[in-house]
């Protein structure tokens, strides 16, 4: 009876196992055949820029003016990723010239 018992034991784990297995292998096989769509460049690209511009605006490190013109360009490329012009758009972000500022999530925080 305690023969019994460890097979049918073994043969569920193995079952829970196989079954895990093909799950995370058809995971992977669905998620690598999907392109992501091209707005998503934009939606990636706008979270970057904005960033850029709330930690050089925190800091105070870079020009008003500077951060003023890179929050229009941001807007104009909004409107063109929106208007489906997903080139034009991200040339405008490619054209937003702010260097990454050093900084820790928790300095950020505690600057606000």
């Amino acid at each position: 009876m305690a023969v019994d018992r460890q097979k049918h034991s073994q043969a569920v784990t193995l079952t829970v196992g196989l079954a895990f297995a093909v799950n995370i292998l058809a995971t992977v096989v669905a998620a690598g055949s999907e392109r992501p769509r091209p707005e998503t460049a934009c939606v990636a690209y706008d979270l970057h820029i904005f960033t850029l511009v709330e930690d050089h605006g925190l800091v105070e490190d870079t020009a008003a003016e500077v951060l003023s013109d890179a929050a229009f360009r941001m807007f104009e490329a909004r409107l063109a990723c929106r208007e489906g012009d997903t080139k034009r758009a991200l040339d405008i972000y490619d054209s937003i010239h702010l260097d990454h500022v050093r900084m820790s999530p928790l300095y950020r925080v505690l600057l606000r």
